[in-house]
């Protein structure tokens, strides 16, 4: 392996191949926004949407994901009315769409949602996060509470829920990557009555993709199946992702050669040439076409200077990979065709 820097980056590298990909533990710092904060928002076309796998050292990709409707969700601490102890809603302009959320530093805290004439209040709200929480972290909550349909009628709720951090790795959106994400899946079974009897059963499963950075899912993806008592089962779907999100603080912008792979197509030894104008953080992992971390090449902060990495593909099924190449939140792909 080759190198063209100083004995204390290559110590400093040397320890960092030792690691895998960063797992952050979220915190009410990570995930508490103030009042006041908005977010860019699109929606996404659903159409065969898949969240992708659970797991360690994963690359999500959804870059190739289709906008549709751009809106701006803002953070309130008022107009609170019907959910007397939540603390904070999250608000759709040009939609009259709110959830209400208690943030504090034990957890987040779901108490229901308001839409035109309709809404759930939540009397024993929903624990969408209990801090600490990192990766495979697991709890389960039950809910009840009341609510009222578009037909007037006041309907009583309760359910079970299990959340658990099923993944952490890299996540791309149209947006740009992001690095060092946690994936939390929230599977909801609850049901819906009047005068004791049933009418409806539901299933509902929330992905949130949260980071160390942003104090709001950067992606969400959520499917609701209803089905009313004697009739069949509907499904409706929703993905949304962050649009303007902080992916890191730099004082001064990475300038990169192009990157050069060789040789392509390979057997054994990749080498990787590029060169960094100034320094910056630099993350390097090899991915199968399924987004599955392969390889976690190099991780950590770089000085300025021309690098020439390598690694063995050796071991590897033939086909085709993916090289990620991450500068400071800046992420270049190259194709790699291993053969036998």
């Amino acid at each position: 392996m080759q190198r063209v820097f100083s004995l204390v980056v290559i110590a400093a590298l040397q320890l960092t191949l030792q690691t895998s990909q960063a797992q952050i533990t979220l915190d009410s710092a990570h995930v508490t926004p103030f009042a006041g904060m908005s977010y860019g928002v699109w929606n996404i076309d659903t159409n065969g949407f898949d969240p992708g796998p659970s797991g360690a050292n994963l690359f999500w990709d959804f870059s190739a994901m289709v906008s549709k409707i751009p809106n701006t969700t803002v953070i309130d601490s008022g107009n609170l009315t019907g959910y007397p102890d939540a603390n904070s809603s999250w608000s759709y302009l040009f939609l009259d769409f709110r959830h209400f959320i208690r943030y504090s530093n034990e957890n987040l805290a779901w108490y229901g949602d308001t839409n035109l004439n309709r809404g759930v209040f939540l009397t024993d709200p929903l624990d969408i996060l209990r801090y600490p929480t990192t990766y495979q972290n697991t709890h389960f909550d039950s809910f009840w509470g009341t609510v009222k349909a578009s037909n007037g009628q006041n309907y009583y709720r309760s359910g079970v829920a299990t959340v658990t951090v099923d993944g952490f790795g890299d996540l791309a959106i149209p947006a740009g990557v992001v690095s060092d994400v946690l994936r939390v899946k929230i599977q909801m079974d609850y049901s819906d009555k009047l005068g004791g009897f049933q009418v409806a059963e539901y299933q509902e499963t929330r992905y949130h993709w949260y980071d160390a950075v942003n104090q709001f899912p950067i992606l969400q993806y959520t499917k609701l199946e209803s089905t009313p008592t004697g009739a069949a089962t509907t499904s409706t779907e929703l993905v949304q992702y962050l649009y303007g999100f902080t992916v890191g603080v730099q004082e001064t912008p990475v300038a990169i050669t192009s990157v050069k792979v060789f040789p392509n197509p390979v057997q054994s030894d990749v080498f990787v040439a590029f060169e960094l104008q100034n320094a910056a953080m630099v993350k390097m992992t090899l991915h199968d076409l399924t987004g599955r971390t392969v390889q976690t090449i190099a991780q950590g902060r770089w000085a300025a200077g021309s690098y020439q990495e390598s690694f063995s593909v050796e071991g590897l099924p033939q086909g085709l990979y993916l090289l990620h190449l991450q500068i400071d939140g800046q992420t270049i792909t190259q194709k790699v065709s291993v053969v036998e």
